[in-house]
């Protein structure tokens, strides 16, 4: 039985470099969900001060980001 316990204690170790990147992972979209509810709307709000500001200098690329705001807000969620 000790044997079989010594084992599992190895694998376990062969497993925490795996554990470790996951919770590393999981603490990033922790901290990247937190950013969101706070700036979200913030940032939600800037979107049409920086289209215009691009606009002002290339209508082109105001245009082209338009559409891609346009494509990103109607993917299912």
């Amino acid at each position: 039985m000790a044997i079989a316990m010594e084992r599992i204690a190895d694998s376990l170790d062969d497993l925490k470099p795996a554990a470790d990147v996951v919770h590393d992972l999981a603490d990033r979209l922790g901290r990247l969900c937190q950013f969101v509810r706070k700036r979200g709307p913030w940032i939600l709000g800037a979107i049409p001060v920086v289209l215009s500001a691009i606009g002002a200098i290339t209508p082109e690329l105001a245009q082209g980001l338009k559409r891609v705001i346009a494509a990103l807000s109607s993917l299912p969620q």
